[in-house]
């Protein structure tokens, strides 16, 4: 089946697709603590940066008279020859050595700590290969096992909306009074990408555990971890949502009664103000009552 469509059409039907796009710029910027200013070259690089409307609206981002892809790249080659590139630099081969290439770790890895929350042990955009340590030890006296859960993710709040890599067991404790045995656990990610961790008795130097997770960087795994930052970021959007449709009238009539014992004279007519609105009072009016609290 083969449809004629113009230009203007085609751009006009994918330009939800073109935008999604500049939302990853704007993640790769800020991971990278970087402005739009401190590029000094730009490399489009895929089947899809030949559609001329990408190439334009790039240009238009970055303020940009032309792309480095116009002069001499050619944008279907460029991703395998960076893969050649990088395999080489792992071998301890240099290509050129004015060009620098690293890998990094695209998502966080951690620990579930106290409260079902996330403690973060190698965080995103750490350049693989690396490494990353924490101390653990007993949380209650004559403990005799401990029990360590790895999870990669983002959300240090709630550790089940990240995904959980693996449990890892300490048995045979030495009985002792609640912290003082300790063990220090050391997780290593190589240049394939592959996690391994251990264990180590910080008392006799010895290593107890050791898990290698070969298998946990897979196509399947990726796109379980990219569902799960999707399924946090909807939380967070309705957390959001929900946060601004909360009514902070008896925050704000504590918050009054506070200040007016501060001796704020203020206090006492904006609580009779507070009380006599018979809306809830949402996040912008909020603001406005804590301003007009807080003026001088």
């Amino acid at each position: 089946m083969k449809i004629n469509i113009k230009r203007d059409e085609f751009n006009e039907w994918c330009n939800d697709i073109f935008l999604k796009c500049f939302k990853c710029i704007d993640k790769a910027l800020e991971y990278a603590k970087l402005e739009k200013d401190n590029i000094d070259d730009i490399v489009l690089v895929g089947g899809s940066s030949n559609i001329p409307k990408i190439k334009e609206m790039v240009k238009e981002y970055f303020n940009r008279d032309k792309l480095l892809n116009s002069i001499n790249i050619n944008p279907i080659e460029a991703v395998a020859y960076g893969a050649s590139y990088l395999a080489n630099v792992i071998k301890g081969k240099l290509i050129d050595e004015n060009v620098i290439l690293v890998d990094i770790i695209g998502i966080s890895i951690g620990m579930e700590i106290s409260g079902g929350k996330m403690g973060i042990i190698i965080p995103k955009g750490t350049n693989i290969p690396n490494s990353g340590k924490v101390i653990c030890r007993t949380s209650y006296d004559n403990q005799t096992s401990l029990t360590i859960s790895i999870y990669q993710g983002e959300d240090v709040y709630n550790v089940n909306n990240n995904f959980f890599i693996k449990e890892l067991l300490i048995d045979n404790i030495e009985k002792a009074p609640a912290g003082e045995v300790k063990f220090e656990m050391i997780l290593n990610i190589d240049v394939n990408s592959c996690l391994s961790i251990e264990i180590k008795d910080l008392k006799t130097q010895k290593l107890i555990k050791n898990y290698k997770l070969t298998d946990q960087y897979s196509k399947n795994y990726e796109k379980q971890v990219l569902q799960m930052l999707e399924n946090i970021q909807k939380i967070n959007k309705k957390k959001l949502i929900e946060s601004n449709y909360k009514d902070y009238k008896e925050e704000l009539i504590n918050l009054c009664l506070s200040e007016r014992n501060e001796g704020n004279q203020k206090a006492e007519i904006l609580m009779n103000m507070i009380l006599d609105d018979e809306y809830p009072i949402y996040i912008d009016k909020y603001e406005s009552y804590l301003n007009a609290l807080n003026e001088k």
